[in-house]
C-alpha cells in the first residue's frame, strides 16, 4: 500500500517558532515513513524559518502582494476605528486562507492545517475543490471568550464590558459553525487545550504530545548539583506557561542547600 499525499498547511513559514518546528518536524517524519508531503503557506521565507527542516520539500506560498495586509491609518482616528480595523484584518486573513485553498493540489489525500487562520483554508478546499479529511493541529484555543476568561483567572481586577462578551460569543459561534465544524479531527498538545476546545467549541480534541528530538537531547548520566545551579526558561509570558513553577523550584533548591539562579527569557508584551 502506497503512502498518502498530505498537504501540510501553515500560515507563517517565515518565522521561527513552536508551530513551525512542530509542523516541519512532523513533515519530515511523515516523509520518512513513505508519505508525500507538500507544504503550503500564506507567508514564506526559508531563510527566516528553519531552512534545515525545509530541505527537500516543495513549498507553495502566496505572493507578498496577496499576503500583505492593507493598512487603514485613517480608521484609527475614528470612533471605534480600531474595532473596524480589526474586522478588516480578519476579512483579509479569511481572503488569504481562501486564496491558498485554490493553490493546493486537487489529488491530495489529507489536509493538515496547523494553528490559526489556515484551518479556514481546509474549509474552503473541502467546499470548493474536493472533500478530503482534514486534521487540524492547534496549539492554542482560538476562542475570544477563552482569552477573556484566562485574563480574569490571573487578574481579579480584570473586567470586560458586557457588549464585548456578546460580540465574542457571536464570533466564537460563527467561527465554530462555519470553519471548525469542517475539521474531521482536532489535535492539541495538552489537556489544557483539550478542555478548552470542549468548553468553547463543543468538540472532542485528541492530545498528541510533542516528543523530544532524541538526536539532540540524548540521555547522559548526571550527578546532583553541588553548591549552586543556574536555571533557564523561555517563552512569551502567557499564564499557562507556568513560570511560577520555575520560580518555585528556586525555593525548593534553597531548602536543599543549593543556591540557584533563574533567568527567564520572554516577551512580557504578549500577554
Amino acid at each position: 500500500m502506497g503512502g498518502m499525499k498530505i498537504a501540510m498547511i501553515v500560515r507563517r513559514l517565515d518565522v521561527k517558532g513552536g508551530t513551525q518546528r512542530q509542523a516541519l518536524s512532523l513533515s519530515n517524519e511523515l516523509r520518512r515513513r513513505g508519505h508525500t508531503v507538500k507544504l503550503y503557506a500564506i507567508f514564506y521565507s526559508a531563510e527566516r524559518c528553519y531552512a534545515d527542516l525545509l530541505t527537500g520539500f516543495e513549498v507553495v506560498a502566496l505572493d507578498s502582494s496577496e499576503s500583505r495586509a492593507p493598512e487603514h491609518p485613517r480608521l484609527r482616528r475614528l470612533p471605534f476605528g480600531k474595532y473596524l480595523e480589526t474586522l478588516l484584518i480578519v476579512r483579509h486573513e479569511t481572503r488569504t486562507a481562501r486564496l491558498l485553498a485554490f493553490r493546493i493540489d486537487r489529488d491530495i489525500d489529507l489536509l493538515n492545517p496547523h494553528d490559526r487562520v489556515v484551518h479556514r483554508t481546509a474549509y474552503f478546499f473541502k467546499k470548493h475543490v474536493r472533500r478530503v479529511p482534514s486534521v487540524w493541529n492547534t496549539n492554542d484555543t482560538h476562542s475570544m471568550r477563552w482569552v477573556v476568561d484566562k485574563m480574569a483567572d490571573v487578574d481579579p481586577k480584570f473586567e470586560q464590558p458586557w457588549w464585548k462578551r456578546i460580540v465574542y460569543r457571536i464570533r466564537d459561534w460563527y467561527e465554530n459553525r462555519r470553519y471548525i465544524s469542517s475539521q474531521d479531527a482536532i489535535v492539541v498538545v495538552d489537556q489544557l487545550n483539550q478542555r478548552a476546545v470542549k468548553t468553547y467549541f463543543g468538540r472532542e480534541a485528541i492530545v498528541v504530545r510533542n516528543g523530544p528530538d532524541l538526536a539532540h537531547f540524548s540521555y547522559r548520566e548526571r550527578t546532583p548539583p553541588q553548591g549552586s545551579v543556574r536555571l533557564l526558561t523561555s517563552g512569551i509570558f502567557f499564564p499557562h506557561r507556568r513560570f511560577e513553577d520555575a520560580i518555585g523550584a528556586v525555593g525548593e533548591l534553597a531548602r536543599l542547600g543549593i543556591s540557584a539562579e533563574l533567568d527567564i527569557i520572554g516577551d512580557p508584551a504578549g500577554d
